[in-house]
């Protein structure tokens, strides 16, 4: 099964929803309150506090000191000070977690490369595919753990073929199936890596949905301190989302944060990292930037709205998983998050009925169909494991 195209397939959910009111929409991460609400009342307040002088010119590459330092208080919070003793940072503003991920793939790998990346997995294919790099599978689940076995065996296999290896970690809330590694699986994921010190080793953690981490805002930055424990051939990076933290999805600002041990490792961002952004989009969209740093301000205000949406989005998770076990419906292990992921043996098959028979839109993916619990009321999801089971 070929990438699917998740904006298009939402896309066309929305045109349905607007034909037919009945039709269930479980596509997109996008978060909707029980109200079928999507702005922050928050943000949006923030946003009309902008100042419009400040948005017309040119940014900076990096999207600025002050935006800099919002990223860095606002990704590690009560860790930064012990991360910044430990490692010399750095941030490069980017339209998106995607403009991130586009650059440590561009940046961190050489033509005709192969990425680490579970075989389940959100759609990185056209960002390999962009860099003329290739994706080495590991098996992601083994019962219901992470396969520690084949993460170490397919890591092996790229370190013995190529110097630089590039290792993406999706976590926590990993999209598709929600699955959240715990303290003892990253412990066992960094000691890996560590073995292999005769290559550059680059971890990229793709933390899109981090401030949804069902265990706290507090609990999800003090895994950070765990890259404490990587050793100078390992570079870690972050892809951070602002579109995914402040629900401002279509102004697209993210950024990718570097984490250094080595002046070398230091400068090989600045000078690689920055000149891929460069030669992209030069800046980032200002009004994000703006705008965040406006949010920045009020930051132990917003925590708090968005610990009750982390809450929201539990209590659909848990409502999901206990339909899910009356109607004895399978699904990957979930732990928390925007999405969960049910196995089937045809997907398109079964998303065609769906949409068809049902008039419930989901995500076709290879593995299964992929449920976006953040844009359904309690009451759909109900109807949607129903369907599904019936479909099935």
């Amino acid at each position: 099964m070929s990438a699917i195209d998740i904006l298009l397939i939402g896309k066309n959910a929305a045109e349905a929803k607007q034909k037919n009111p009945k039709v269930i929409n479980a596509t997109l991460g996008t978060f909707y309150d029980e109200d079928k609400k999507m702005i922050i009342p928050f943000v949006k307040d923030k946003f009309m506090q902008i100042q419009i002088d400040n948005i017309f010119p040119y940014g900076t590459t990096n999207g600025g000191d002050t935006f800099k330092q919002n990223i860095l208080n606002w990704v590690f919070d009560q860790t930064k000070e012990e991360i910044e003793t430990h490692f010399k940072t750095d941030v490069i503003a980017t339209p998106g977690g995607s403009g991130a991920i586009s650059i440590a793939f561009n940046s961190y790998t050489n033509p005709l490369d192969s990425v680490l990346i579970s075989d389940i997995k959100w759609r990185y294919d056209f960002f390999t595919n962009a860099a003329k790099i290739k994706i080495e599978d590991f098996v992601l689940f083994e019962n219901t753990k992470f396969n520690l076995t084949s993460f170490h065996e397919k890591l092996q296999k790229l370190t013995e073929q190529q110097q630089k290896v590039l290792v993406v970690i999706n976590d926590p809330c990993h999209n598709p199936t929600g699955y959240q590694l715990s303290q003892n699986e990253w412990e066992e994921i960094i000691n890996i890596m560590n073995q292999y010190h005769q290559n550059e080793i680059t971890l990229l953690l793709d933390i899109a949905y981090f401030d949804y981490d069902p265990e706290g805002l507090e609990k999800t930055r003090e895994k950070f301190l765990q890259l404490k424990k990587v050793l100078p051939h390992i570079t870690p990076l972050l892809a951070f989302s602002a579109s995914k933290s402040f629900s401002m999805y279509g102004l697209r600002l993210g950024a990718l944060i570097g984490l250094f041990q080595t002046e070398k490792q230091a400068e090989y961002f600045k000078k690689h990292a920055y000149e891929d952004a460069l030669g992209k989009w030069s800046t980032a969209p200002s009004v994000g930037i703006e705008l965040f740093n406006e949010i920045s301000k009020e930051k132990e205000t917003y925590k708090k709205i968005i610990t009750k949406i982390t809450n929201q989005l539990t209590k659909r998770g848990n409502l999901f998983i206990q339909e899910a076990s009356k109607q004895n419906l399978k699904h990957y292990p979930f732990k928390g998050g925007f999405f969960v992921l049910i196995p089937v043996d045809d997907p398109l098959k079964c998303y065609e009925k769906l949409v068809k028979e049902e008039a419930l839109h989901v995500v076709p993916m290879k593995e299964g169909l992929r449920i976006a619990l953040c844009s359904v009321t309690k009451d759909e999801i109900k109807q949607i494991v129903h369907k599904i089971k019936k479909t099935l």
